[in-house]
């Protein structure tokens, strides 16, 4: 069984999901992608988790339970939200590593200049 703590009231029903998604493997869901504006129905759980892994669906995209009424944004259902891509900082883990030369895999070549 699913908890959910502090949820802002229209995130309520997106809760109710949750318990829904139980056991995950058996569970069938509706997916709306907003931007290509495409609806795919009868999808497993296990797709679309995979699908949010590779990217193919975003946290603002929405999904449903086989059938239902109801549409939830992928980054309002508990069961879903770990799934998302987490951004990863572009930064150097230390100084040190920040320090070092880059190598760019190519050699520039030297201009010299002629004397007069």
């Amino acid at each position: 069984m699913w908890f959910c703590v502090h949820l802002a009231p229209g995130e309520r029903q997106a809760a109710a999901l949750v318990s829904s998604f139980m056991p995950a493997a058996e569970r069938l869901l509706d997916v709306w992608i907003v931007d290509l504006k495409k609806v795919y129905t009868g999808v497993p759980f296990t797709v679309v988790t995979d699908w949010l892994q590779q990217g193919r669906l975003l946290a603002a995209d929405r999904v449903r339970l086989a059938g239902k009424e109801k549409w939830h944004p992928v980054e309002n259902v508990p069961a879903l939200v770990p799934y998302l891509p987490k951004a990863q900082p572009l930064a150097a883990q230390d100084r040190a590593e920040a320090l070092q030369p880059i190598d760019l895999g190519f050699q520039s070549a030297k201009v010299r200049e002629e004397e007069d």
